[in-house]
């Protein structure tokens, strides 16, 4: 690489790429200040098309010249906060990398490395998120049969997380992505920062006041051992323990118990509603563990002892067809967009990891 493009490079970059024992990619005339196409990163990865950008930095769809793979690669801004957090997220992700039934529910680090500053993080390459898969779906969400297979692996997930002492704390569609395409299998991501069935949030409030509503028009008031326990309860609440009442930007004043749970989601499923409403209880001593969902009736019963063949005729199955010609066609560019991360050479010392590749 070095005879091959030293015209190129500058006195900078002639000396550091010495440092890199993999000098299998060298672009001429590629910037250097971020990733852009077909520049290249630690002069192994070549950079293909940016995936996703967000306040941590960027996702790259690249190749690795050294085995030929295509992956996802993360490169996090070179700031304190996210350098901090890049020991976080990839530690969380060593430890799942090392426990051999998390390859099915848990998208895997390949390897990571520091490059100008900046942490950088492989990923296996994966598909779509649920997000823009709903939006292909023109918002119209999904039958309950491929809602089940979605949330099989991410309870699964969520169980080993679990039971590691490990809480995601940002579990949303966009951080769930199909594995590849013509496949209804899922992977969780973004551990950086450590509602299926409709497209609209269940509790879609603007700001933290109208979120509480949205849930008490629901499920009633809080208890009051939870209020009592709560050291904001006063900012929510009166002296008499009513809801301090807010108007939205859309004028609209929301009151406790004027909602079911069944007409928001729209379905009869009583199994379905049973675990949805478990999972929203008030207080997350009485809300299953990930295990204890798992073995839930709704997860545990087969489509046909479900009859879920019905779906064939009603208006559900064209929408079960669409979305599941949707998740066929899934583009298998989508990479991991963890949004946390950031780092400098300092932080390999600190996390004490050792990568796969080196």
């Amino acid at each position: 690489a070095i005879e091959a493009h030293r015209q190129h490079l500058s006195a900078f970059e002639l000396e550091e790429i010495r440092q890199f024992d993999s000098n299998l990619v060298c672009r001429a005339r590629a910037r250097k200040v971020e990733a852009v196409t077909n520049d290249h990163v630690a002069y192994r990865y070549e950079t293909l098309e940016t995936l996703g950008r967000g306040s941590f930095g960027q996702v790259v769809r690249a190749i690795d010249h050294r085995t030929g793979q295509h992956v996802a690669l993360k490169i996090l801004r070179n700031c304190k906060r996210f350098h901090r957090q890049a020991a976080v997220e990839v530690q969380v992700l060593d430890r799942l990398r090392r426990m051999n039934d998390s390859g099915d529910c848990a998208v895997q680090m390949i390897d990571y490395f520091t490059f100008r500053g900046h942490v950088c993080i492989v990923f296996e390459l994966l598909s779509i998120n649920l997000y823009e898969l709903t939006k292909r779906n023109n918002f119209q969400g999904f039958h309950l049969g491929l809602v089940r297979k979605f949330a099989q692996p991410i309870l699964r997930c969520l169980r080993l997380l679990h039971s590691q002492g490990i809480v995601h704390c940002d579990l949303k569609p966009e951080n769930i992505l199909l594995q590849a395409k013509g496949q209804s299998e899922v992977k969780v991501i973004d551990f950086g920062s450590s509602c299926l069935v409709q497209t609209d949030p269940l509790f879609p409030g603007e700001n933290e006041q109208e979120q509480l509503a949205c849930i008490m028009e629901i499920k009633g008031l809080p208890p009051k051992g939870l209020l009592e326990r709560s050291t904001r309860s006063n900012v929510f609440f009166n002296s008499r323990g009513h809801p301090r009442h807010l108007t939205s930007s859309k004028c609209k004043t929301r009151y406790p118990n004027t909602r079911s749970l069944q007409s928001t989601i729209k379905t009869e499923d009583k199994d379905f509603l049973d675990l949805v409403s478990r999972c929203i209880e008030w207080d997350p001593a009485e809300r299953p563990t990930p295990q204890q969902a798992s073995e839930h009736p709704w997860l545990r019963e087969s489509a046909a002892d479900r009859g879920v063949q019905r779906l064939a005729r009603n208006a559900d199955d064209a929408k079960a067809s669409k979305a599941t010609e949707l998740v066929e066609d899934a583009d298998p560019k989508q990479a991991p967009n963890s949004g946390s991360a950031d780092g400098a050479a300092a932080v390999q010392d600190q996390l004490k990891v050792k990568p796969i590749l080196k």
